[in-house]
């Protein structure tokens, strides 16, 4: 008797997520192997995910860290405040504003401000 293993992968629910861009992304959150993105006719996950560096890794993130809350199939997430800082020389940098409590600053984008000349400028 020849038996070969089988696998299968039930990921729950296809969800939508917006990105911060706009562009909408269908995925589902597998309890183990975590998000992967699905077609959206077919429902089965791509052969290629999305990059290291794709604006769906963040909204996805900031997803699973604001509690994975969701509207029917629509998963919602909230933009972080923009974390001011400035910058001290080299690789330093001051933090400009009293960091809310319950606010992951992780994922914000940053302020920069003191930079070269007094202009500040966004990274």
């Amino acid at each position: 008797m020849n038996i070969r293993p089988i696998c299968f992968l039930l990921g729950g629910p296809t969800l939508t997520i917006t990105d911060e861009s706009g562009r909408r992304w269908c995925f589902e959150d597998h309890p183990y192997c975590g998000p992967s993105v699905v077609g959206k006719r077919s429902g089965a996950p791509l052969v290629l995910q999305p990059r290291g560096r794709s604006p769906f890794w963040r909204a996805v993130s900031l997803w699973a860290r604001q509690g994975k809350r969701s509207r029917g199939a629509v998963a919602v997430w909230d933009e972080p405040p923009r974390l001011r800082v400035q910058h001290m020389g080299g690789r330093n940098y001051r933090v400009l504003q009293h960091q809310a409590k319950g606010v992951d600053y992780e994922f914000s984008r940053r302020r920069i401000v003191g930079a070269r000349h007094g202009l500040g400028h966004d990274e």
